[in-house]
């Protein structure tokens, strides 16, 4: 009787908050509250609360005043608007437009780091924001249109969104737990899938600023496509290897004469971490693909972008500092999804774990369509010794047209395979050239030419400055004695470069010769 008195009690609760006067009142509580705490961070005498949505004369800096405002106020506005989408969407859709665009305003206005520092309330917010455009895993037959178009046609959205998912993007590896950091970047995603393609925001701008400064390690942009790059890499390596487990276990349980010869506790400890695999798969490949999905509509060409615009973005994943290690993934994970190895992965049941390879394989092949243009692209492709093989490609080929896919992207991946090969012979040039080159020519932490030598001052050791870019990115400190180090210190050793190309070119030369003539030749 207690228990049914409890549960009666409990759906009367439920029934009271979730009545739409109810919502519709709270919408309104809230609407009000982040309209008042929008105006105090601003303060400004020129600037009121209809400006925010309006236009675009926000300051540079909040207000003294919201320093003293708790993060708790912020974080139950958020909370209430991620709720409501599971428990009362259609009273949000339904609200009223003027009211829509406030919220809108207050979310990306403290969304931005000087606004609110604390990261994991910026990710609150950005989840907050998710519930203004549709969610496909939702099986809410609730409209999104009234929000979208508040959300789209919202001039601080359209100028400061995007900026400030990529910061928080970069802000959160180093600030936030391993487990939040995916999390977290799960609704990053999910924004800037939506926003990407949409030439009102202005997120694509961003990418501008990485031409002409490209071992610029502090270059917001060019942090965030290495994190995203990393991120792939770490999450489809542990999908994976979970994969390769949960089949190992799987075999084990398909003999069934020693598996239940087991004892019980072994069997039941083999059961808990077959699940446990199973958790980590499925969310490490939802993760992945997301992630990968990122990389393949950012260096896709969108809908009203112009060339310039589109070359601008490209780049930014092409640059010295990132293009090898781009490569290396893209080659690796294709080579694992079409060779020998992809049996390793066939696991019973993969909607269960949520891994379809054929629709991971296709996003790997469009990251390579869309950058087959890049000169520097193409050359790092065979010059990725662990994974590229020329049947790669063709390999893929094969597998594509299994999957259906039209036949024009294949077209096009083959022309891919075509300008890498074209490409091998500079790379042989460049193994032997480093195989003759002496020591001093050779870079003391990769082993390779220098094309730039620089010289780091606090170790006195002299190293390529695409390498020594490429490390700061990740560590800004000198590898060598673990001081602070920035690519501005760096000292050009111009004289030092002008022998190596000196030696080069006549190193060149021999090279071709004995190609001509047949022979191995001796190093000049």
């Amino acid at each position: 009787d207690r228990f049914e008195t409890q549960f009666v009690e409990q759906l009367e609760v439920k029934t009271h908050l979730l009545h739409p006067d109810t919502i519709a009142h709270v919408l309104l509580f809230y609407c009000s509250s982040t309209n008042w705490l929008s105006h105090i961070s601003i303060d400004h005498d020129s600037v009121t609360v209809t400006d925010i949505k309006s236009s675009l004369i926000v300051p540079d800096d909040p207000s003294k005043t919201i320093a003293m405002v708790p993060n708790y106020f912020i974080s139950a506005a958020c909370q209430f608007l991620i709720n409501i989408r599971y428990f009362a969407e259609a009273s949000l859709e339904n609200f009223v437009s003027e009211n829509l665009e406030h919220l809108i305003s207050f979310l990306v206005l403290f969304c931005h780091p000087t606004w609110v520092p604390n990261p994991h309330t910026r990710a609150e917010l950005v989840e907050a924001m998710t519930v203004f455009i549709p969610n496909e895993r939702s099986q809410s037959s609730v409209a999104t249109t009234n929000r979208e178009a508040a959300l789209c046609s919202n001039l601080l959205a359209q100028d400061k969104l995007g900026s400030a998912l990529i910061r928080l993007f970069v802000d959160i590896e180093h600030t936030a737990q391993f487990e939040h950091k995916f999390q977290y970047r799960f609704h990053i995603f999910e924004l800037l899938q939506y926003i990407w393609p949409r030439q009102s925001f202005k997120v694509s701008n961003m990418s501008f600023e990485v031409r002409g400064r490209e071992e610029d390690t502090t270059v917001l942009f060019t942090r965030f496509v290495k994190l995203l790059m990393n991120d792939a890499n770490f999450l489809l390596d542990e999908a994976l290897h979970n994969l390769e487990e949960i089949k190992k276990l799987q075999m084990e349980q398909d003999d069934t004469d020693t598996w239940n010869a087991l004892e019980e506790n072994v069997r039941q400890s083999k059961l808990k971490t077959l699940a446990d695999l199973k958790r980590m798969c499925t969310s490490h490949n939802i993760l992945s693909y997301e992630t990968v999905n990122c990389l393949r509509y950012m260096t896709g060409r969108c809908e009203g972008m112009g060339d310039d615009d589109h070359r601008n973005v490209t780049y930014a994943f092409v640059t010295p500092l990132l293009v090898d290690t781009l490569v290396t993934m893209l080659n690796y994970y294709l080579k694992e999804l079409v060779g020998d190895s992809q049996t390793k992965y066939k696991v019973r049941n993969l909607d269960e774990v949520k891994f379809y390879p054929g629709k991971l394989l296709q996003s790997i092949v469009h990251i390579y369509i869309n950058l087959k243009d890049e000169s520097s692209f193409v050359h790092a492709i065979p010059r990725d010794g662990r994974s590229y093989h020329p049947s790669l490609f063709k390999e893929t080929a094969v597998k594509l047209r299994k999957l259906y896919v039209p036949e024009d992207v294949i077209t096009d991946l083959l022309k891919v395979s075509v300008l890498a090969e074209g490409a091998v012979t500079s790379h042989e040039d460049e193994e032997l050239l480093t195989d003759r080159a002496p020591s001093h020519y050779l870079d003391p932490i990769l082993g390779t030419l220098m094309a730039e030598p620089v010289l780091l001052p606090s170790s006195n050791m002299i190293v390529d400055r695409s390498v020594i870019a490429k490390h700061l990115l990740s560590d800004p400190i000198d590898p060598f004695n673990r001081q602070p180090l920035q690519m501005s210190d760096v000292v050009p050793q111009t004289d030092l470069k002008d022998e190596i190309n000196s030696w080069k070119g006549i190193q060149l030369v021999e090279i071709l010769k004995e190609r001509v003539d047949g022979t191995e030749g001796n190093p000049v």
